[in-house]
């Protein structure tokens, strides 16, 4: 059984190196013009800020999965918190059932405590995550198109 806890990503780092990588890889795009490697030092400043909500998902002591996000304002509206993703993700073994679901809902949770108003939470068409979202509510914000510049 797994269990949602709210963590400081720096110090869970070296259990989600493999993690970050896999996620890059599987849903990552523009492999050959953005390379793996994460900004750690602007994620750190965000945690140091209390700007950065991060969730792991545990198996016993084993990190098998988080959810992290960025708690800011919007900058049309200073006096509105918002939560958005950036990364989510579960170790295939574990999403099975509903730990993607708890995991969402944890955070979910967990930012409006915080004072978040709005929780943006992506997910790219033809995955399970695309196909999820709406049955858990949520509704289209925003579409976003990207384009290589070359």
């Amino acid at each position: 059984m797994v269990d949602y806890r709210l963590i400081r990503a720096s110090e869970h780092i070296e259990q989600m190196m493999r993690m970050l990588c896999d996620h890059w890889e599987a849903l990552g795009r523009f492999h050959s013009v953005v390379p793996y490697a994460p900004d750690f030092d602007t994620m750190w400043r965000l945690e140091e800020n209390d700007q950065l909500l991060s969730i792991g998902v545990f198996d016993g002591d084993k990190l098998c999965g988080y959810s992290v996000n960025i708690m800011t304002t919007w900058l049309h509206s200073c006096e509105d918190l918002m939560c958005q993703n950036v990364v989510l993700w579960l170790e295939p073994e574990y999403r099975k059932g509903l730990s993607g679901v708890h995991l969402i809902r944890h955070t979910e949770m967990m930012a409006k405590g915080m004072g978040a108003k709005v929780f943006l939470l992506s997910g790219r068409p033809n995955t399970v995550m695309f196909e999820l979202l709406p049955k858990l509510k949520y509704e289209t914000y925003e579409t976003v198109f990207a384009r290589v510049l070359t």
